[in-house]
């Protein structure tokens, strides 16, 4: 069965079907993504950016606990700062010096501290 939500500004509309798809709605066009070719979002300037496997990015605007919380039945999606959510099945390293984990295609993004804790215990279990 397939649902939708809609902001409260109507800006933006996420589907899920069968939480194995999301549906995107950024410039006017509907994008369709499967939730495991998702490397990361970052909130910034009032939308979210989601940065795709394949290189490419889908600008949204909507707020990033929205996002969080539809993609939190996947269970490997992780905050790892205020602004930023990470696929845990693309992390590569995590470099508990430098506070730094490093994604698929060698990308490196910064943890906040207490994060990291987290981040740690959650990969344990995952």
């Amino acid at each position: 069965m397939t649902s939708y939500s809609l902001d409260a500004e109507g800006r933006s509309v996420t589907f899920k079907q069968d939480q194995s798809e999301l549906w995107f709605r950024s410039n006017r066009r509907i994008k369709k993504v499967n939730p495991d070719e998702i490397l990361y979002c970052e909130y910034s300037d009032g939308c979210i950016n989601v940065v795709l496997l394949n290189g490419c990015t889908i600008r949204v605007y909507n707020f990033l606990s929205q996002l969080e919380n539809k993609l939190e039945e996947t269970n490997y999606f992780f905050r790892i700062q205020r602004n930023k959510l990470v696929n845990l099945r693309q992390i590569k390293k995590i470099d508990k010096t430098t506070r730094r984990i490093r994604l698929t295609g060698n990308l490196v993004l910064n943890i906040t501290p207490g994060r990291l804790e987290e981040l740690e215990l959650t990969q344990k279990s995952y």
